[in-house]
């Protein structure tokens, strides 16, 4: 039975996963969720295996159970775990993974904005403050007609229209992402998370919230 349980597992690509305490070979914590993301910490590791858990053992008596060799085995003299340990919160870990992927959506979203040399934010400075100014001069605006071959009045037109496009970008993506960081905090299962992750990597940023 175990031989066939091995089997169907290796078919799948399931595993069980452990986090192992290294000085004392006891189990810290253990899931099947391939979901889940774990962090082992300095002075632990993270062990697969291919079977179901043992009969008997659970997240709240997990530290009760020793790796020897490829097996566990369950101590008669249960010992309580340190409290370092035992802090380990997959929620609140996998809440950080999934604010990483939101940062990296909203900064690509960002990126698409149009021309995006211009948009150094040190030449933006100087562009806008040409703008602002009704009398001149507009060295930076001249040069950039010259090297279009456009009028002054229709070179700062452009890039007034791209300021404010960028802005409106700016704004919507910064909505989007306190929308979901929100979201992301007020899960309160990795099933739930999920269900966000999964909606913020199909989401256009580029459109408004509300």
């Amino acid at each position: 039975m175990k031989q066939m349980t091995s089997l169907t597992r290796l078919l799948n690509k399931m595993t069980t996963r452990y986090i192992i305490d290294i000085p004392s070979n006891r189990v810290i914590f253990f899931t099947q969720d391939s979901t889940v993301s774990l962090r082992a910490g300095d002075s632990a590791i993270i062990y697969e295996d291919m079977f179901d858990p043992p009969e008997g053992m659970t997240l709240g008596n997990a530290w009760s159970w020793k790796l020897i060799g490829r097996s566990f085995k369950k101590m008669e003299q249960e010992l309580e775990p340190p409290a370092a340990k035992t802090d380990i919160d997959t929620l609140e870990e996998n809440k950080k993974e999934v604010i990483k992927s939101l940062n990296i959506l909203i900064n690509n979203a960002r990126k698409v904005a149009p021309n995006p040399l211009n948009f150094n934010p040190s030449v933006r400075v100087i562009i806008q403050n040409e703008l602002k100014d009704p009398n001149g001069p507009w060295p930076m605006c001249e040069a950039l007609a010259r090297a279009r071959n456009i009028s002054l009045d229709q070179c700062m037109q452009e890039e007034g229209d791209r300021h404010r496009e960028f802005v409106n970008l700016l704004i919507r993506t910064e909505q989007w992402y306190h929308y979901y960081l929100k979201k992301i905090n007020d899960c309160a299962s990795v099933d739930q998370l999920a269900v966000v992750r999964d909606e913020m990597a199909n989401r256009n940023y580029k459109v408004d919230l509300f």
